[in-house]
């Protein structure tokens, strides 16, 4: 009887370190990690690191992306940054439409003091582009998104119309 619950423990506690592995894998992980790459670099069968990882989903501490890419979930950042994240998910389709319209690079980005983060980057599917990417971080008055943004633009007439706007050319 003892020897059956001190091997329950021994197996309570292998698969806590098997969780806190991943874990830490995806924190040092930022652009994500596969399952393969999980399985891989820990160790552990696919069909074990699988099993984790959707208990780990299911509870949002793990989050998937369209490409099957693993990151740390919505239940490791506060609430503040889970709604920005909700912003995001609904920001895309209409940038995406945008991107389409113009034939342009699109970007969104978020005011992180003087500096302006990129939170979203649709590339232009022109040839010849320039596109900042995800996470790249740039001091606010050498950004062109911060010479398009509401908060820096001031309503004039950007000579192609007759009412004052802020212009998004």
């Amino acid at each position: 009887m003892a020897s059956d619950q001190s091997a329950d423990s021994l197996s309570s506690l292998r698969a806590v370190e098997r969780v806190c592995n991943i874990l830490d894998l995806l924190q040092e992980a930022s652009e994500g990690l596969t399952l393969t790459d999980i399985a891989d670099r820990t160790g552990l069968p696919k069909s074990t690191a699988h099993r984790y990882l959707v208990a780990l989903e299911t509870r949002a501490y793990v989050g998937r992306d369209e490409h099957n890419v693993l990151r740390l979930g919505a239940a490791f950042r506060p609430p503040v940054t889970r709604q920005l994240e909700q912003f995001l998910i609904r920001a895309r389709p209409i940038l995406l439409g945008l991107r389409n319209a113009t034939n342009e690079t699109v970007n969104l980005g978020v005011l992180d003091g003087r500096q302006l983060s990129h939170v979203i980057v649709i590339e232009s599917e022109q040839m010849m582009r320039l596109a900042a990417r995800v996470g790249e971080q740039g001091m606010i008055h050498s950004t062109a998104m911060a010479r398009r943004s509401p908060r820096t633009s001031s309503p004039k007439s950007c000579g192609r119309c007759s009412r004052p706007r802020a212009c998004l050319r």
